[in-house]
C-alpha cells in the first residue's frame, strides 16, 4: 500500500506501529526516518519516532527529533517536552525542567509537561509542590488518568497507601483493560497490610488471565504476604510450566521460588534454564552458589571453571 501511495502518512504510521507490536523496533525506526527525510507531513511520525528513541534510551537521537519539531512545529509543546525527557534521561534535571516549562509556556494545559515537572519535584522531595500541580490538573479535568496515577505514585512514596489505593481505584473504574492497574493495586494492598484484599483481587485477576505470568506472580506475592507459602509455590511451579522455553523468565521464577523457601524447586528450575541455554550466565552463577551452599564444592568449582 505504501508503494502505491507513499504520500499517505497514515500508512507509514500503521506500518511502524505493526513493526513495534511484533518487536521490530529497528525496522519501524528505519521506516519513520525515511518519512522524515521526505516530503510527507512529519509531525505524527516525529512523535512516534521520538517516543521509540526514549524507550531505547537513545537520548541524542530523541533530542535531534525534538530540534526538528522546534524548527517545523514551533508552537507544538511535544517538542520541548520530548527534549526535557531526553535531558532527564541524560541526567541533566535542570535542563529537563527548563524544557518542560517551555512546553507549558506554549500550552498551559499540556498535561505531560506538568506531570514531568511534578515527577522532578517528587525526586527532590518537594511532595507538596508536586501534589498541588497534579491536583490542579485533576480539578481542571486535564490529562485523563495520568495525573491520578502520578498522585497514586506520590502517595505511595509518602507511604500513604490508603490514598494511593483510592487514586488507583478511580483510574480502575475508567478502564476496560484493568490488568496492569490491578497488579499495582495488589502490591499496594500487600504493602498496606490488606492481605485478604490482595489475595481476593489476585484470584479474580488470575481467573481473567490464567496464563499471564505477571498476574500469576502477583497472586504468588499475595499468597506469601498472607502466609500461604504452599499456594505461592504452587503458583510459581505453574509459572515455570508456562515459561518452559524462556531462560530469562525461568531464572526470574527460580529467584521467586528461592525467596519463598523452595530451594529444591529453584534448583530444578535453574537446571531447566541452563538445559535450554547452557551459556545463560545468571543461572549458571546461581547454580554455583547453590552447590557451594550445599557443600558440593567440587561441582561448584567445576561449573565455575566452565
Amino acid at each position: 500500500a505504501i508503494a502505491l501511495a507513499p504520500e499517505v502518512p497514515q500508512l507509514h504510521t500503521r506500518l511502524a506501529l505493526n513493526e513495534i507490536a511484533v518487536g521490530n523496533s529497528e525496522r519501524a525506526i528505519l521506516g519513520l526516518e525515511s518519512v522524515l527525510d521526505g516530503e510527507v507531513d512529519t509531525m505524527e511520525h516525529a512523535v512516534l519516532l521520538g517516543l521509540i528513541y526514549l524507550r531505547q534510551r537513545n537520548y541524542d537521537q530523541a533530542l535531534a527529533i525534538a530540534e526538528k519539531l522546534r524548527l517545523h512545529h514551533p508552537t507544538n509543546p511535544f517538542g520541548p517536552n520530548l527534549a526535557g525527557a531526553a535531558r532527564w534521561g541524560q541526567g541533566d534535571e535542570t535542563a529537563a525542567r527548563s524544557s518542560f516549562e517551555a512546553a507549558i509556556t506554549l500550552d498551559g494545559d499540556y498535561a505531560p509537561a506538568h506531570i514531568n515537572i511534578a515527577k522532578l519535584d517528587m525526586r527532590g522531595g518537594q511532595y507538596g509542590t508536586a501534589e498541588a500541580r497534579l491536583l490542579g490538573l485533576v480539578d481542571r479535568n486535564i490529562g485523563g488518568n495520568e495525573p491520578l496515577v502520578a498522585l497514586a505514585n506520590l502517595a505511595e512514596r509518602r507511604e500513604n497507601f490508603a490514598a494511593a489505593i483510592t487514586w488507583l481505584e478511580r483510574v480502575r473504574l475508567t478502564l476496560e483493560n484493568r490488568r496492569q492497574i490491578e497488579i499495582q493495586l495488589i502490591d499496594l494492598h500487600i504493602r498496606a497490610g490488606n492481605h485478604h484484599e490482595a489475595i481476593d483481587l489476585a484470584r479474580k485477576l488470575e481467573a481473567a488471565f490464567p496464563e499471564d505470568l505477571p498476574v500469576i506472580e502477583a497472586l504468588g506475592r499475595a499468597a506469601v504476604s498472607l502466609g500461604d507459602i504452599e499456594m505461592a509455590l504452587l503458583k510459581y511451579r505453574r509459572m515455570a510450566e508456562l515459561a518452559w522455553d524462556s531462560p530469562t523468565k525461568l531464572n526470574w521464577i527460580a529467584t521467586l521460588q528461592q525467596q519463598a523457601g523452595d530451594s529444591e524447586g529453584a534448583y530444578r528450575t535453574l537446571w531447566r534454564t541452563v538445559t535450554i541455554e547452557p551459556t545463560y550466565l545468571p543461572a549458571q552463577v546461581s547454580l554455583v552458589r547453590y552447590d557451594a551452599s550445599r557443600g558440593l564444592f567440587a561441582r561448584a568449582l567445576e561449573r565455575a571453571e566452565t
